[in-house]
């Protein structure tokens, strides 16, 4: 267990330093000693997020979810900027806004529903400003 701890919190430094292969190394050795391990999944997510690999970071930030990671807000919140990349706009909302669900004051989750709310009224706003079409 502490071998395990030891290699996702050297991920997460490998992470945070931007040193997105070294990151994926120690994560994914952390799955292969013991795959029940959701932080490991929530940060390869994040690290895949990073690196715009976004179907496979979807697909570990999944995994996070199903093992019961500690802080699920986060993994919605990475999620849903995976999903919005990959232009599932309806999906992203629906992650923000469950990251908001769980933590209702998290800064990050409310600035993007924020966007979304202003992009949107902006979009009906151009529409309802159009020339009627003939």
């Amino acid at each position: 267990q502490t071998q395990l701890q030891l290699l996702i919190n050297r991920g997460v430094t490998h992470m945070r330093r931007g040193e997105s292969e070294s990151a994926l190394l120690d994560f994914d050795e952390v799955i292969r000693l013991d795959r029940r391990q959701a932080e490991a999944y929530l940060n390869r997510g994040a690290v895949l997020v990073q690196m715009r690999q976004y179907g496979p970071a979807i697909a570990a930030i999944t995994e996070a979810l199903g093992l019961g990671v500690r802080e699920p807000h986060k993994a919605y919140f990475n999620r849903g900027a995976a999903r919005e990349a990959l232009g599932d706009i309806r999906g992203a909302y629906e992650d923000y806004s469950t990251a908001l669900e769980i933590q209702p004051d998290w800064g990050p989750a409310s600035a993007e529903l924020a966007r979304f709310a202003r992009s949107r009224r902006d979009a009906l706003a151009t529409v309802l400003n159009e020339p009627p079409t003939r």
